[in-house]
């Protein structure tokens, strides 16, 4: 899933850290992922705090010499979100099709989310059934957080995916496989 949302053009993966920021540049080639460039930079004291970006100018900053000192061409960036405005957590829900599922997701993920779930995004994937119950995987991220790392990234001058909507948690299973397949990577 991960290689097929990548599209037919390079991709950045960003990580903006409590302490440093790391870019890995990816190529799509023949079914398989190249590893073109890869960069990391420390952000000074101060910068993150409780993974909320306070200075973003600086992290813009560490972003932009990333890509000119690794010579990162590809201005497509994809960043996640972590930290305590997160959450990732399997939940059972009731045999449900697709689109009921799509249609009342919110509402079931509202008794798992400490937020009011009009502040935050949402996403989930259906990672198995049975006769009676679905099991899903369940991601939310408060918005502002999203806003705050969207914001960093496009100071920068680079376009962005950032948040826990559609295709995310799809795209950290597909990392995870790849890793775990390819690399030998366990998480």
């Amino acid at each position: 899933m991960f290689k097929r949302g990548m599209g037919k053009k390079n991709l950045v993966g960003l990580d903006i850290g409590s302490s440093s920021v790391k870019a890995v540049e990816l190529n799509r080639r023949r079914g398989s992922l190249e590893l073109l460039n890869l960069g990391y930079e420390n952000l000074q004291t101060d910068t993150i705090v409780d993974g909320q970006i306070m200075e973003l100018n600086n992290v813009s900053n560490v972003i932009s010499s990333i890509f000119s000192e690794h010579q990162i061409k590809t201005s497509r960036v994809a960043a996640g979100v972590s930290g305590h405005s997160v959450i990732v957590k399997n939940i059972v829900l009731p045999q449900m099709s697709e689109e009921e599922l799509r249609e009342s997701f919110s509402w079931h993920a509202e008794e798992h989310i400490p937020f009011d779930i009009a502040d935050v995004n949402l996403d989930y994937e259906l990672t198995g059934h049975s006769a009676e119950s679905l099991q899903v995987l369940m991601a939310a991220c408060k918005s502002d957080k999203i806003a705050n790392v969207k914001q960093a990234i496009q100071l920068a001058g680079k376009r962005h995916a950032i948040g826990i909507y559609q295709g995310c948690v799809r795209g950290w299973q597909s990392i995870h496989e790849f890793a775990s397949e390819r690399a030998g990577i366990e998480f």
